[in-house]
């Protein structure tokens, strides 16, 4: 190994204590940097679930508001005025967006649709053995079905129904079908960006909305991971004295994401908020790596910058050194001239 000489000492150690420095400032620089991202996509995420929690429970309210005004309308409208009901149904069909509304009334064991029919026994159709039927009378008050597949169109569907009274007296269950699949896309948009999206699973962890028409009333892993980690710790809830409620689950592929759940108006539905871990890590790693190759093109400039000035602060320590050897040369007689010293 050749032997340095002054200008190449003084550039190794200030090189070396430069290489410190930076790597020190880009440690710090990754780690403040990935903070900061972590924070914002944090805050992204917050104002997003509490976007679509908003979304979620006022769709839901307007939905189940919907029908009471509708039952309420149905008990001062006679049951022998066909046509006036028939008015009705179609009216809040149109004006609340709804798939179907219907109208099964008691005494006549049959039922008015939306879309000009009425069913009964000599239809092949069973009031009392209808299910939103009997749940709704049985409770007494305004119910929301499970999403389930439409026997008459495959559709996924969710049913409100509330019980209609008048003078006191229960006379019928009036109800409104609508499909999960423009539910999902009308509250779920609010949760929807290029890292972030919102799922509404059941306690089970079943997707019961999803943007994804093919993922609703399916299960996955993330979703059984999320379901198990909220439901044994309720610190993982939004609270309002508790902002912080982020954590990690992991899919079947082992891959990591981010997630936030809120509880509904619907006691069986939680929103999830969920964010890949790639979406924070992957910037943080670009900038690292930038900061890298940019640190080191800047010590190789700073180096040879910093050799240049060296040799030319010690050239006349050179000189001196070059007459010095001259002279005691010329002393000890191994030369016949000695040089003269140039500063």
């Amino acid at each position: 190994m050749p032997k340095l000489n002054v200008s190449g000492k003084l550039t190794l150690i200030v090189g070396f204590l430069i290489i410190m420095i930076l790597s020190a400032v880009s440690v710090l620089g990754y780690f403040q940097t990935k903070s900061n991202t972590f924070e914002l996509i944090k805050d992204v995420q917050l104002k997003t679930m509490d976007d679509v929690t908003l979304a979620f429970n006022n769709y839901a309210s307007s939905k189940r508001k919907a029908v009471q005004i509708l039952a309420e309308e149905l008990a001062r409208t006679p049951l022998e005025d066909k046509e006036q009901i028939l008015s009705l149904l179609n009216s809040f069909q149109k004006s609340f967006d709804f798939q179907l509304t219907f109208f099964g009334i008691e005494d006549l064991n049959g039922v008015f649709l939306s879309n000009g029919q009425y069913l009964n026994q000599s239809k092949g159709f069973n009031l009392q053995s209808a299910t939103w039927y009997n749940l709704t009378k049985q409770n007494k008050k305004t119910i929301v079905t499970d999403p389930y597949k439409s026997t008459v169109d495959g559709s996924i569907t969710l049913t409100y129904a509330t019980p209609v009274y008048k003078n006191g007296n229960f006379i019928g269950v009036v109800g409104g079908d609508y499909t999960v699949n423009a539910f999902s896309k009308d509250v779920l948009a609010f949760g929807s960006s290029s890292a972030t999206y919102a799922v509404v699973y059941n306690n089970e962890g079943e997707n019961m909305f999803h943007q994804s028409q093919d993922k609703i009333l399916t299960k996955d892993q993330l979703g059984t991971n999320i379901a198990k980690t909220i439901n044994t710790n309720k610190a993982f809830w939004l609270d309002p004295n508790n902002r912080d409620s982020m954590f990690e689950a992991k899919d079947e592929k082992g891959i990591k994401y981010q997630v936030m759940c809120n509880a509904t108006i619907n006691p069986n539905y939680n929103v999830c908020t969920i964010t890949e871990n790639s979406a924070y890590t992957n910037p943080v790693e670009k900038i690292l790596f930038a900061q890298i190759v940019v640190g080191l093109i800047a010590i190789v400039i700073a180096l040879i910058v910093i050799r240049l000035v060296i040799q030319y602060n010690l050239s006349p320590l050179q000189k001196i050194q070059s007459g010095l050897n001259s002279f005691f040369d010329f002393i000890n007689h191994k030369t016949k001239d000695s040089k003269l010293i140039d500063v």
